[in-house]
């Protein structure tokens, strides 16, 4: 039974079922939400296969781990023969046994040893020799790093699926947001990142550009002329009419209303560009610019400028009032200082903490919260819960019920009824940065490498092997037995 098992794991076959039943498997569960009916059906089948993070979920790592065995077990039944027919030199001194191999060739030559050497150096073959009394076998070889070009696929798939389980279980994706001036911190940095200034770069003035003129306007620009440009006021067919305007009336960096906010017109940005210094142990360790496409990498940390908000003001909270129900134990409220101790409900056998608070509680694309703003316009708190003296979870709390936040687990409702405001401030723009974590990148490049050089020997070289015997005549010629083997099928007759 254990020889079977093993040799369905070492089965190529067994490893691409594999593959195929994962890929499909991940593209279902990237579909299914969008197609399953809502209702306590949905939300079941979701906890229970993990479809909100489904490359996180408990099947994903299951396949990904057969999928990693199966590979380990492949490379270690066929490693030994790759590497062993990769480098081998092998002799062979019967000319029985040569007259029995495809590609036979049998010749007479006054000095048979150094006819053979140089028909496998024009074959590009390194040759060997061993001597005896009555004959000389020789041997040559070249591409021999072909045959582990296989065995190096297979480890660089390996590495490559090794990373993305490490990925799964160790990875981690959080957004931060923060104002120039600002000092971020999550629980598990050691080091903290300042925000030091902000901007929102744009494309130079050029003709297609829309821009504000004088008196609040909006334009197209035509053309360029020098220090002047020619300015379309109405969009309206009818009543188009354009005039010239001095460069230094113009401005392409206005703002617009956008979904009932005030934020830069997006038409004319070229970039964002946040400027961030790394603090280690309260002393300054580098200033970095986080630009798009060019984050920032730190204590395996990886920064991606993500987006920005408007700012309007900074509001700091530092305690946060809850309602919390129980259907066991009744209502009752708590006060929780934020980033503070936790708190033990009347009740005896509770315990509640308060996190981070977002006063402006946002999902960002990759549904990773974050604050839009600095305002209290839809304020949520995170609170980890214990019961009798162990953790039980941690949700975001809000003013009212949010969707998709599910409290059965926790045993109680929690609700924001009231907040300490310590003090507003005004800001300026807050940029949102994309943290992750990629334990695994280092194996994900380390396999790409490893298949990389696979690919490169095994379809970049050509595995040739050739033998000969010499059987020397004291009286006549040398008699040469000769094979080549040859699969790119180079000419095999005497030369």
């Amino acid at each position: 039974m254990t020889g079977r098992i093993w040799k369905l794991l070492g089965s190529m076959r067994f490893a691409i079922y594999l593959l195929v039943i994962t890929a499909l498997l991940s593209l279902v569960s990237m579909l299914v939400q969008e197609f399953l009916p809502q209702g306590i059906a949905r939300s079941n089948l979701i906890n229970i296969f993990g479809l909100n993070d489904p490359f996180r979920s408990w099947w994903f790592r299951s396949l990904l781990a057969v999928l990693s065995v199966s590979l380990s077990v492949c490379i270690i039944q066929r490693g030994p023969q790759m590497i062993k027919q990769a480098f081998e030199r092998r002799f062979i001194t019967d000319p029985a046994l040569l007259k029995s191999m495809t590609g036979y060739i049998r010749f007479e030559s006054a000095d048979g040893v150094e006819e053979v050497r140089r028909r496998f150096k024009r074959l590009r073959l390194s040759v060997r020799t061993d001597s005896s009394e009555k004959l000389t076998a020789l041997t040559g070889m070249s591409g021999g790093l072909s045959r582990i070009g296989p065995l190096l696929n297979h480890l660089g798939m390996l590495l490559l699926i090794l990373g993305g389980l490490a990925l799964s279980i160790t990875g981690s994706s959080d957004t931060v947001s923060g104002a120039a001036g600002d000092t971020l911190r999550m629980p598990e940095w050691d080091f903290a990142l300042r925000i030091d200034d902000f901007r929102i770069i744009y494309h130079p003035l050029s003709p297609n550009q829309w821009v504000e003129i004088p008196g609040g306007r909006r334009g197209k620009v035509l053309q360029i002329e020098a220090d002047s440009a020619e300015v379309e006021i109405s969009s309206h067919k009818e009543h188009k009419h354009s005039h010239w305007f001095p460069l230094g009336d113009l401005k392409n960096d206005f703002m617009a209303v956008q979904s009932g906010r005030s934020t830069p017109y997006q038409g004319n940005v070229s970039s964002y560009l946040t400027s961030a210094t790394m603090i280690v142990d309260d002393s300054m360790f580098f200033e970095h610019r986080i630009e798009v496409n060019h984050p920032l990498r730190f204590h395996g940390f990886r920064f991606y400028q993500s987006s920005f908000e408007t700012g309007g003001v900074i509001t700091e909270v530092d305690t946060v009032t809850l309602k919390v129900q129980s259907e066991t134990h009744g209502e009752t409220t708590v006060k929780l200082v934020v980033d503070g101790n936790e708190v033990i409900l009347p009740w005896g056998d509770f315990s509640l903490s308060a996190g981070k608070l977002f006063p402006d509680f946002r999902l960002d694309r990759n549904m990773q919260p974050h604050s839009a703003s600095g305002q209290l316009v839809n304020p949520a708190v995170k609170v980890k819960v214990r019961r009798d003296c162990e953790e039980i979870g941690e949700r975001w709390v809000f003013t009212y019920p949010f969707g998709g936040m599910r409290e059965d687990e926790l045993l109680i409702n929690m609700q924001i009824v009231d907040l300490n405001v310590v003090k507003t401030t005004p800001a300026g723009y807050i940029t949102v940065l994309n943290v992750r974590k990629d334990s695994g990148q280092w194996l994900i490049w380390m396999g790409f490498i490893f298949a990389t050089i696979g690919l490169l020997f095994a379809y970049g070289m050509t595995h040739r092997r050739a033998w000969a015997v010499v059987e020397r005549q004291p009286d006549s010629r040398d008699v040469v037995h000769l094979v080549i083997k040859n699969p790119r099928g180079m000419s095999l007759r005497p030369m």
